[in-house]
């Protein structure tokens, strides 16, 4: 849940409701917040404080077909070793735009987080409509933070980059 508090049903028409009303977060188990698995049929925002809290949701990512947020999209809200995994292989080398809700995402060439695009290019909220030429159609893995910012001479993620290393003083910033 991203926001608001949720009531859910069993039947659909908001009939037949299970006890929790669910706050903001993440539930990666229903039966753990006792509502049977493959058993909800319906779910309504309600004004009641919830009775449940999830996990907080610090990430989210959404990754989109095609260009311009168009075609099949996929929700991801911690890191992805492999998006060839058996269990879900549609996005492998498919990504071609990209809105970041929160965090701060970093994409690799193959599973498993191996060889960062850009040494280490990290995209934070905002939307992307079209990822370049580097990255379309070649994520096999992304994952959470970054190893230092990225500065690129073009548009599109393209041109040269230079990496930045972390500041060792009390700011925390970054110089090159």
């Amino acid at each position: 849940m991203i926001e608001d508090n949720w009531a859910l049903y069993r039947d659909s028409g908001f009939r037949s409701p299970y006890p929790p009303i669910l706050g903001p977060g993440l539930y990666p188990r229903v039966d753990a917040v006792q509502i049977r698995n493959d058993d909800l049929s319906s779910l309504l925002p309600v004004a009641s404080r919830p009775t449940v809290f999830g996990a907080p949701l610090d990430s989210h990512i959404l990754l989109f077909e095609h260009a311009n947020f168009h075609g099949a999209h996929k929700h991801i809200v911690a890191a992805e070793a492999n998006l060839n995994a058996s269990d879900d292989n549609f996005f492998s080398d498919k990504v071609s735009s990209i809105a970041v809700l929160s965090g701060e995402w970093l994409f690799c060439r193959d599973a498993n987080f191996i060889n960062p695009y850009r040494n280490g290019l990290a995209l934070n909220k905002g939307a992307y409509s079209f990822v370049g030429d580097a990255l379309a159609r070649r994520i096999k893995s992304l994952a959470l933070g970054r190893l230092a910012p990225v500065i690129l001479s073009g548009v599109s993620f393209q041109g040269d980059g230079s990496a930045w290393e972390r500041r060792l003083d009390a700011r925390g910033g970054y110089f090159r």
